[in-house]
Order: C-alpha cells, then structure tokens, then sequence
C-alpha cells in the first residue's frame, strides 16, 4: 500500500477510523467528523481512509485484550501471522498463553471456552467495528469527489476487505448478521438476527462478485499489498473449499466441489502468478520479489512512528527466533507435527527406525531444515542448543529462561536469518494467499470428484518444488497424501486449524502436545525421549467459537453457538 508521508493526511485517516470504530456494534457516539464533506471531497483522504480499512486483513489477534478489543493494542498486530490459530491444534505449544498473552489457547485446550472466556481465534468484537468503518465508506460513496474509475477502485477493495471480514466470521462462528448499515445515534435498539449459512455465502459472493468485476489485476511498486483481481479470486476459492468440505457439506454434493474446483484453476490459470523456485525454500517467506504470492501485508520497519499504524513494523524475529539469539520463544513447534515431515526419500520417519532415531533431524524433507529450530540446526553462525543444559534450553538459557522452548523446537518459518533478532523494525511481508495454497485446493476438489490425475499433477508440483520425489495413488489413498501434504506445505502458516475442522477430525488434532527431552552424553551423542508438555480436551463445541456474552445481553435475537 502507498507509504503516505502526509502527517495531516495520515492524522485525518486515523481519526476517521476511530471514530468509526467502537466497543459496540451500536455505537451511539456522533459521527459528524465522517460527513465533514472536505474529507470525502479529497480523493487522497478517501485513499488513505481505505488504506486504514487494510487493518482488516489478519488471521487471528494478540495481546491481552485481543479476544474483545476493537481497536489494536501493544503486539496486536502480530495477529496478521497465521501460526497462533495452531496452539488449538497440534503445531505449536504457546507457554505464554498461562499468562492470558497471545490467543488464549489455553481455554479451547481445557475445555474452558466459554461466553466469556474468550479465544482471539475469534474475533467477533473486532470484525464487526471493521465492517464498521467499510460501511461508513459505503454511506459515503455517492458523495466522493474525484475520478468515476478512482474511485471504482477504491470501492472494489472495500469489497474484497468486507468481504474478508465476514468470511472469517462465518468460519469461526457460523451464519451471523449481516450488517451493512452505520449505526447512529437515530438508533434505539440493536436486535439484528443471525443470518443462515446460505444467507451469508449470497451476501459474501456478492461482494467478491463486485470486487472482482473492478479490481486490477496489478498495481505499481507503490501500491503492494492492495487487494487485486487475483485475490478476490483467491478469497472466493478458498471459501468455496471451506462450504464444499464435510462440515458443511455432509451430503458430499459434487457442485460444491467443482464449484471449488473451478473457482482454483481460475485462480491458477491467471499469468501473474507461478510456483516460486528460490534456491532456497525459506526464502519464499522472505522475498517480496515473490510469483507465488497473491495477498500479503507489506511492513514498513522503517517507519518513524512505530505502533501508530499498526502494520509498519513487525517483531516476528524476536517472537520466534531461539532464546540465546534474544528470542521471545512463542509458538513453539510440539512433536506432533516434527514427526510428521517425511525423509528426503519420501518415506514416513519412524522412531522404531534405528537409523532415524539416532539423528532424528537428518534427512528429512527441506522444508523440516526450513520450517523448524531444531537442536543442532545452525543459524546465524551458532548452533541451536535445545539439549538439557543447552543454551536455547530452559535449564541451561541465559537470556530470559522464562522464554526458552519447552517443547524443545522453535519455529523457524517466517525468521529472517539477515535480521537481527534484537531489532523490532522488520521490514518484510505477511503472506496470507500464495499459489501453492490454491495448488493443494484444486489437487484436493479434483480428487474428491475422481480426477486423480489431475490432483496428482498439482500435488507432486508443489513437492517437486520442495526437493521431495513425487507421490501416486488414487481415491482414499491419495485424499489422505492431498491432506498430508496440506500439513507440510502450508505448516504453521494459519490452515491447520480450519482444515480439520472443515474436515470433521478436529478430534484428531487436539491430543496431549508432546515435546522433546534432548539429552546430551558424556561422549557427544545425544539421546531422545518424548514427554508431554500439554494435556489437552477434545469437546465438540469447539467446533464453533463461542458469541461474547456481551453481544448477546445487548441483542435479544442472537442466538448463542451450541455447548456455551
């Protein structure tokens, strides 16, 4: 998005935006600042007031408010990162939710979820007060001044980012309102009911529909990060997976998979994106300069006001990075998915392997070495110590002890080796849609309609990338090896937790978080044995995240999620 040096201009924009935000859905607070006509007569206001609605995009939130702030505290932004939703599910142990930080896993993972205990996997509060200020600018539209095709532009990206919103509501929460009014101080009451599943697919379609029909299919440098055709596209596919799956689609209709289906070769038939081939995987993660990516969030780390925006810096190197290089140590990688990347001949690692419980971090998959901070692996010119006593171990740590993995792992994905870990002003991206996401979606629609082929073509694409031989089979065989895949290629990167529920195993991925106890001999060697870090409760309501009790006092007609 544009770097508007403009300090009024900026100024104005964040005003808007707050004052069209709110604790509430009804906010009974004047809104006379938004009809102030000098704002909505500048066409560069209105610019930077869509640019502030690009807050929208994140995956989850963080902080200690984040599971019912509307506005975005302290670290707060960090929620743009898709790997917190994977401390519910079996990716990641997240020690500091003991202490009410990050996305409060802890209360999916105890069975503890409730009205009021509230995961920031949900993010009702805040959804709302976004759509929000996208529909201020709607009630605004006809009386922009400036280019007809300008603002066209401006109003698709609204679209695509209400649209945004409401998708990540309905899959966390079911049929919900629709809201497309401003609230104001005309209003009384609130009591807006909860709309069908069907309801709000029309109404999300819609606005993805008018999106698509007038976004570019690319902008200029200045412009990164804006929501083009491509994306819509992108967003349109994605959720035509998540209706054509067996959570809400029980009776396996074949029109909503070649819906799916289509809606991804679309998406993979356009010519602005390709698999990226780095020399190395990681950096896939790391290069703007990137085919593969359809939607990210640009960081400015070089801005001046840091936290004033939101997005212009990022402190995802010390978040992640091992606690002796000045790491923060969160979302720590658990056993359950080390296990699970194969060796670097394609077959299963299996501690009953002699060979591979002696060294169990050589030979694996690549994309292991570039997702995962094992003991041993080398960064920055230093090893990885996560042995007892070692240096990135809680016992032997000597920089913040309280910050060294327990699970004896850190996660690797999305570190910048470049950077130093001590320097908060990143300048990088947040990739939410990459075209290897939309590969694993067609591979699986295609197989599910009995192409396999076809889904075969796509999958072995993505590995062969990668540095992995290729697979076969067909029909169930291949289905599980399409959903294997899916839990290497895109680890930790926001899917996990969506895809099992979409596939009705959630039960699967939320037994005890196992960690490794790394012990190192008086010879050198080192011996491994598993322990559990976490003891975990599957319960079926977590399904669904549960309505603020809060919403439900204020509106008489909302209907609260089964189990809360």
């Amino acid at each position: 998005m544009k770097n508007l040096k403009n300090a009024y201009l900026f100024f104005i924009a964040a005003v808007m935006l707050l004052a069209s935000c709110s604790e509430d859905i009804l906010d009974l607070k004047p809104t006379d600042k938004l009809s102030d006509a000098t704002v909505w007569d500048d066409l560069k206001l209105v610019d930077v007031y869509v640019n502030q609605s690009y807050n929208s995009l994140a995956l989850t939130s963080w902080g200690s408010n984040a599971a019912t702030a509307t506005t975005f505290g302290w670290g707060s932004h960090q929620g743009v990162y898709g790997y917190w939703s994977g401390a519910a599910v079996d990716e990641i142990f997240e020690y500091h939710d003991r202490d009410g930080w990050c996305i409060k896993s802890d209360w999916i993972l105890r069975g503890e979820l409730s009205s009021t205990n509230l995961s920031s996997i949900g993010r009702w509060k805040k959804n709302y007060s976004l759509i929000r200020a996208i529909n201020t600018y709607f009630e605004k539209e006809s009386i922009i001044k400036g280019d007809a095709a300008e603002i066209k532009k401006l109003s698709a990206q609204m679209y695509a980012l209400r649209a945004w919103n409401y998708i990540h509501l309905v899959k966390n929460y079911g049929g919900v309102p629709i809201i497309t009014k401003v609230f104001s101080t005309a209003d009384t009451e609130f009591q807006e009911v909860r709309k069908t599943l069907d309801e709000c697919v029309t109404f999300i379609m819609k606005d993805l529909d008018e999106a698509i029909a007038n976004l570019p299919l690319t902008y200029g440098a200045a412009d990164a990060g804006r929501v083009t055709k491509g994306a819509a596209m992108a967003m349109k596919a994605n959720f035509l997976l998540w209706l054509a799956s067996p959570l809400n689609n029980p009776t396996n209709d074949q029109a909503k998979w070649t819906a799916a289906s289509n809606a991804a070769k679309a998406v993979i038939d356009m010519p602005q994106y390709a698999l990226y081939k780095p020399a190395l995987y990681e950096n896939i993660f790391i290069d703007k300069a990137n085919s593969e990516v359809i939607l990210a969030k640009y960081i400015n780390g070089t801005a001046e006001n840091y936290g004033a925006t939101h997005f212009e810096s990022t402190t995802v190197n010390r978040d992640l990075a091992p606690n002796s290089y000045g790491g923060w140590g969160m979302g720590t990688p658990i056993q359950n998915v080390v296990d699970d990347f194969e060796m670097a001949d394609g077959t299963p690692f299996n501690w009953s392997n002699p060979v591979h419980a002696a060294a169990p971090y050589a030979n694996r998959d690549p994309r292991f070495d570039a997702t995962i901070f094992y003991d041993g692996r080398m960064h920055r010119g230093e090893t990885v110590d996560t042995y007892e006593g070692g240096k990135d171990n809680p016992i032997g740590a000597k920089v913040e002890p309280t910050n060294a993995t327990q699970t004896g792992y850190y996660l690797r994905k999305f570190v910048d080796p470049a950077w130093n870990t001590k320097d908060w002003n990143y300048t990088g991206m947040v990739i939410f849609i990459r075209l290897s996401e939309i590969y694993l979606n067609y591979a699986e629609a295609q197989n599910v309609l009995g192409n396999d082929a076809e889904a075969l073509k796509y999958v072995n694409m993505i590995r062969s990338r990668a540095g992995m031989p290729n697979i076969s089979g067909s029909g169930t065989i291949l289905h599980d090896k399409i959903r294997h895949e899916r839990r290497i290629e895109l680890a930790f990167e926001g899917q996990r937790y969506y895809d099992l529920r979409r596939w009705k195993i959630l039960d699967q991925g939320m037994g005890d978080a196992i960690g490794m106890r790394i012990v190192k001999n008086s010879d050198g060697t080192k011996t491994y044995s598993k322990k559990t870090i976490q003891k975990r409760i599957y319960t079926e309501k977590v399904y669904w995240q549960p309505i603020p009790l809060t919403e439900i006092q204020k509106n008489a007609k909302l209907t609260q999620n089964p189990g809360y």
